[in-house]
């Protein structure tokens, strides 16, 4: 493997951590954080969400990655939000085919996937800018960084609840049960992460004052 290969892999593997982790689109953006917080009721919700979410979005980036530097930026954002609309029904099929029966549960909330403000945010600012492989990699991070904090939320909520993870435990009559209680729990996993990227800041700056000491 030649030194421009692995140049490349790693600043991806880069690019993905921090999508997925360091700069989670939901706790430091709160990027798409309704729709995380409506889907998160079971770990069943927030999977069927998190692959409809990865099967639009990518496909998506990647149109805006080969041909957004071509459209105005003005009217940009239209052409995403028609072409993630577009997107749509082939993949409500593809999951409801791979997690049979649980769309339904997410009738009012697998729409937002179309305007969902992470895939806008990402496919309209991101993508022109970026090689393929960057793009591709901040989808699967962004995604991947979804995916752990809505099921991390679900099954906080059903352990709330005292529910199954993997059903949905629908006409619960209790206050956990609504999506501002995800929000709260959104909010704590926020400052937790705030307070690991601050000590992650720390010993970065101190390592490097270390490196210019002993130079």
């Amino acid at each position: 493997m030649d030194r421009k290969t692995k140049n490349t892999l790693r600043k991806s593997g880069a690019i993905f951590a921090n999508s997925a982790l360091w700069r989670n689109p939901i706790l430091t953006a709160a990027l798409g954080i309704y729709p995380a917080a409506a889907a998160s009721l079971t770990v069943k919700t927030s999977v069927a969400f998190v692959l409809m979410l990865l099967l639009t979005m990518t496909p998506v980036c990647l149109i805006s990655c080969l041909i957004g530097r071509r459209i105005p930026s003005w009217i940009r954002p239209a052409v995403v939000a028609v072409c993630s609309a577009a997107l749509y029904a082939p993949a409500f099929l593809l999951v409801n085919w791979l997690v049979p029966g649980v769309l339904p549960l997410l009738t009012l909330y697998a729409p937002l996937v179309i305007t969902n403000s992470l895939l806008l945010s990402h496919a309209n600012d991101y993508a022109p800018d970026h090689k393929v492989i960057a793009v591709l990699a901040d989808c699967i991070g962004c995604s991947v960084g979804f995916a752990a904090v809505a099921i991390l939320v679900s099954v906080m909520r059903t352990l709330w609840m005292q529910r199954g993870f993997w059903e949905n435990p629908v006409r619960i009559p209790a206050v956990e049960a609504h999506p501002f209680s995800a929000l709260i729990l959104l909010g704590f996993l926020a400052a937790f992460l705030q307070l690991l990227n601050r000590r992650r800041a720390r010993r970065r700056a101190r390592r490097t004052r270390e490196r210019r000491g002993q130079a």
